[in-house]
């Protein structure tokens, strides 16, 4: 990876940031390429929970329980997993540059191209 400015480094996810985004507590599930009766068998047995969306024919959304309107209700006793979780940092190593992306921009700075990181 290129080394560059980045807009938004580890040390600004700060909890304000993080109560105005939401982002990590959705994450898209593509199980399209099982075979159809294990998706059959997903559907069955997700159908009616809270917290997966149908997006598609094997690919669902995910949000967490706690998430109400883009905030978490258990911020300040959220499980260590989500405390431990740093969108910079994560998009540093060239996990997620696309949900980094729109923290940048609810932090109001400008994208990086995630071309430019290849």
């Amino acid at each position: 990876m290129k080394y560059f400015e980045w807009p938004l480094n580890e040390e600004d996810i700060t909890s304000e940031l993080c109560a105005k985004c939401g982002m990590c507590c959705n994450w898209p599930l593509d199980i399209s390429d099982k075979q159809e009766r294990a998706i059959d068998f997903f559907e069955a047995v997700m159908e009616g929970r809270e917290g997966i969306e149908k997006v598609g024919h094997g690919v669902y959304k995910l949000w967490c329980v706690h998430l109400k309107d883009n905030r978490c209700t258990i911020y300040e006793d959220r499980p260590q997993m989500c405390r431990d979780y740093n969108c910079a940092a994560w998009a540093k190593t060239g996990r997620d540059i696309n949900h980094y992306n729109k923290v940048v921009k609810i932090a109001g700075l400008e994208p990086i191209d995630p071309d430019w990181l290849k």
